[in-house]
């Protein structure tokens, strides 16, 4: 059997990014024709996931108590500012100044995929177990 293509029509916000996909021309709004294999087209219809956030707490969950006590010596040696944001938060969404700062502190104390494992994303069992604590 034969895979049907799209080849779709495309409008572009302001910027000339895609935010529309059309089977047929639209006059006037989307007459940009693209094959569907276009880097452009594919990156719209496969967006990546948004950033995620995790509970302050649950990065120190993860980690072994030899690794928790690497882990706070490398905060204890960063600078104020960063001490600071990783003491105080609450929580730490992917991508933010906190995040990155405090992953990397992780990696230099265990390793680069230990500290992915550890500031990775919240599991279902682990969803589990924070809600039965919080009762």
């Amino acid at each position: 059997m034969r895979e049907e293509r799209i080849m779709p029509y495309v409008s572009r916000s302001a910027s000339g990014a895609i935010n529309g996909l059309f089977e047929q021309m639209q006059e006037g709004f989307a007459e940009e024709f693209l094959p569907d294999d276009n880097p452009e087209v594919v990156a719209f219809l496969n967006p990546p996931p948004p950033p995620y956030t995790i509970g302050a707490d649950l990065p120190w969950a993860r980690m072994t108590e030899d690794g928790a006590e690497l882990v706070q010596d490398g905060i204890d040696a960063s600078p104020v500012k960063t001490r600071n944001m990783i003491n105080k938060a609450t929580s730490f969404t992917e991508g933010t100044d906190a995040f990155v700062k405090f992953k990397a502190i992780i990696a230099a104390a265990t390793s680069t995929s230990q500290a992915g494992e550890i500031m990775g994303r919240q599991l279902p069992s682990e969803l589990v177990s924070s809600e039965v604590e919080q009762a």
